[in-house]
């Protein structure tokens, strides 16, 4: 047996297709944008070797991947882990995506990737810091609610403050490589085994796995605040540009943005091992 992780995070938006058994994630496109900070969307995949084969998403010809699983005894995607989620429904009044971002066809998606296929879901949590490793959600210890800029004073009472996984993490058990398909802007690429190393420090055991991450982080950027000054990484302004793939997003200045209330000294990322508060960067669905 086989055992398959991706894993999902950075400036992502999770669109399900329940009647088709499909999940799409939307990476943001952000190159475009006045004032907000590149995201650079990428696919890694980790191999035997020593280094991950990794390709740069960004705005290609067809800048659409497809990752379909013929997963043992599961037929459908399990999205149990949906409700540890912001989600955009709970946010704003008829969040519907618009097609042609669904599509990949519109300047504030800069890559498509489709899941198909029989996927367990669950939460993590993943830092912006590149050092830093996923790990599991129970260890999140933020707790974010949602308030508006540029104030940030007034929270959203209908949500009360509770942790919010960073990371998505999509899992399946496979018999052979070939149940597993990846397609990169549509051609086949080839997968292989993870170290079994790598599949120790990822999964928890040594059994053979196939590792693919699927990220959209910022550029790295100055520090915006430290251990004593946390408050300017409170909010995570970068959320705002998930409404702009609706059919009828609400003005800049009506966005409820993830604000984290907890203490300071909550705020870092405890896989990176420094003390420093971090942007989050939740997905949504």
């Amino acid at each position: 047996m086989i055992k398959v992780l991706i894993v999902v995070s950075g400036l992502v938006m999770f669109v399900p297709d329940t009647p088709n058994n499909t999940v799409t994630a939307l990476l943001v496109g952000t190159k475009s944008m006045r004032g907000m900070v590149e995201h650079i969307p990428q696919l890694h995949l980790y191999p035997a070797s020593s280094s991950s084969q990794s390709w740069n998403l960004e705005h290609q010809v067809n800048n659409s991947v497809l990752i379909r699983v013929k997963a043992k005894n599961r037929l459908s995607i399990n999205l149990d882990a949906k409700k540890d989620y912001a989600q955009m429904s709970q946010l704003t009044t008829g969040a519907k995506v618009k097609p042609e971002c669904l599509a990949g066809k519109c300047k504030q998606v800069a890559a498509t990737v489709r899941f198909e296929g029989g996927w367990q879901t669950r939460p993590l949590q993943r830092c912006s810091d590149e050092w830093s490793f996923p790990v599991s959600f129970e260890k999140e210890i933020v707790k974010s609610g949602f308030r508006k800029p540029p104030a940030f004073d007034k929270p959203l009472k209908s949500q009360p403050p509770r942790r919010l996984a960073t990371g998505l993490a999509l899992e399946a058990d496979i018999e052979k490589l070939e149940d597993l398909r990846l397609e990169i802007k549509g051609a086949s690429q080839k997968l292989q085994l993870a170290k079994p190393g790598k599949c120790k420090r990822w999964r928890g055991t040594d059994e053979p796995c196939v590792i693919i991450e699927v990220e959209n982080w910022a550029v790295p950027t100055p520090p915006l605040c430290g251990k004593n000054k946390p408050d300017p990484c409170r909010p995570d302004r970068h959320f705002a540009m998930f409404y702009d793939l609706l059919v009828n997003p609400p003005a800049n200045g009506d966005r409820w943005l993830p604000y984290a209330v907890s203490p300071a000294a909550d705020l870092k990322c405890p896989s990176s091992g420094d003390t420093k508060p971090a942007i989050r960067c939740p997905t949504t669905f």
